[in-house]
């Protein structure tokens, strides 16, 4: 009866440690995002957008990733993160991020009330897909 009640939790843990973040918004492919938005009431001409771009398997950070909203463009640093400041007036966009060898992950359109501060971690999935060498395929 200890045995399988050891087994049992044994299996229970190893199930829990293997699921993925409930939090994550899902994409169309295996990637992901969260949000949390705050209002720290410092700078109201200004939306601070932070976060950090995970690898979404081993949960590493990936750096220079590149992160997108509209014509702004950030990269990660060594650690994963990154920042982007807009000005107020930019009260609905999306945020986009990609890296060499995973596939991209874009948010669903934010809309933004109060809020002055964002922070959106992205979980990019590897990509798989076969690299084609474009020289091979012009001879």
């Amino acid at each position: 009866m200890k045995i399988k009640i050891i087994l049992i939790f044994g299996c229970f843990l190893i199930i829990i440690s293997c699921s993925t973040n409930k939090n994550l918004t899902p994409t169309y492919n295996k990637g992901g995002y969260n949000i949390n938005l705050s209002n720290t009431k410092q700078n109201a001409s200004k939306i601070n957008i932070v976060g950090q771009v995970f690898d979404v398997t081993n949960g590493k950070p990936l750096s220079h990733s590149e992160v997108i909203i509209g014509c702004l463009k950030s990269k990660t640093s060594l650690n994963g993160k990154y920042s982007i400041i807009l000005d107020n007036s930019s009260k609905t966009f999306f945020v986009k991020t990609g890296s060499i060898g995973y596939k991209s992950v874009e948010t669903d359109f934010i809309n933004l009330a109060e809020e002055d501060e964002i922070t959106i971690n992205f979980y990019l999935m590897e990509d798989d897909r076969p690299f084609n060498n474009c020289e091979e395929a012009t001879k």
